[in-house]
C-alpha cells in the first residue's frame, strides 16, 4: 500500500516572507518536515498561523494551527500511523506568493505500512 501525503499551507506572518522569500518558507518546511518525522504536534503547528489552512489528501481540511495540533495528537497516538515506512522524502511541489505575507506550499510525500 502506498500512502500519498500533501499538505496545502498558508503562512503569513510565521514565515516573515516578503515578495519571493522562498528560502524563509523552505526553512519553515525543513522545520515542518523535522516535526513530523519526530510525531511532534507541537512543533509541526508551531510552523502555521492561527489563520492558516491545512489539508490532506485524505480529506481532511483544518483552519488553525490549534486545530491542526488537536488533530495530529489525536492522529499520532494510533498505532497503524506509526507503521508507515518513508518511499519518498517530503518534497515541495508547488510554492508561490498571492500577497506579501502569504505562501502557498503543496508538498507531497509518499509512504507504505501504515495501518489505517
Amino acid at each position: 500500500m502506498i500512502g500519498f501525503i500533501a499538505v496545502l499551507l498558508f503562512i503569513g506572518a510565521n514565515a516573515q516572507a516578503v515578495g519571493s522569500d522562498e528560502d524563509t518558507v523552505r526553512a519553515v518546511i525543513a522545520k515542518e518536515i523535522a516535526a513530523w518525522n519526530n510525531y511532534d504536534p507541537h512543533q509541526i503547528a508551531s510552523q502555521y498561523t492561527s489563520d492558516a489552512t491545512w489539508q490532506n489528501p485524505f480529506a481532511v481540511r483544518l483552519h488553525s494551527s490549534a486545530e491542526l495540533e488537536k488533530f495530529l495528537t489525536k492522529h499520532f497516538q494510533r498505532p497503524g500511523y506509526r507503521a508507515a515506512k518513508d518511499t519518498e522524502q517530503a518534497k515541495i511541489i508547488d510554492l508561490h506568493f498571492p500577497s506579501p505575507t502569504v505562501a502557498v506550499v503543496w508538498s507531497d510525500e509518499s509512504s507504505k505500512g501504515q495501518i489505517d
